[in-house]
């Protein structure tokens, strides 16, 4: 199997405020190409 040396970008919307963003932000912490996109869950945009 050959690895490919690209760069991959992954962006995850998530309401903020619980655990699972606090888990989700020390995953973008550590991992290249990883964000967390925060959003109130009220909000409209």
């Amino acid at each position: 199997m050959q690895i490919l040396n690209k760069s991959i970008r992954i962006v995850r919307p998530m309401v903020s405020g619980n655990g699972v963003y606090i888990v989700h932000k020390l995953l973008e912490s550590r991992i290249k190409g990883y964000r967390v996109a925060g959003y109130h869950p009220y909000c409209k945009r």
